[in-house]
């Protein structure tokens, strides 16, 4: 679903009427959202691990507290960036319709 969102967003990306500096910051926190889901996922796939965070997919496999923690930094992590760059990706949207 993240390359789903990504390809859509790079769809109408230019329309957005953001500063240089905010659609930098916007663009590179929801790739990080997207390839931070994809890595920690990934890795509790390679490590057996990841039932702290995603129980069912885990399928109740446990990792060290090392895997255990880099999994649930990037999953928790992805939540901020995400909101963070849609709500830019909204700001820069709607200032494109409001009146000048």
């Amino acid at each position: 679903m993240n390359g789903t969102f990504l390809a859509v967003l790079g769809l109408f990306w230019h329309h957005l009427a953001l500063s240089r500096t905010v659609s930098l910051f916007a663009f590179w926190m929801v790739v990080y959202a997207a390839f931070a889901n994809w890595l920690g996922v990934l890795l509790g796939g390679i490590w057996g691990a990841g039932a702290s965070m995603m129980p069912i997919a885990a399928k109740g496999l446990m990792g060290n507290s090392f895997q255990e923690g880099v999994i649930a930094f990037l999953l928790i992590s992805i939540s901020g960036a995400m909101v963070i760059g849609v709500a830019l990706v909204i700001w820069g949207l709607w200032r494109m319709r409001a009146p000048a």
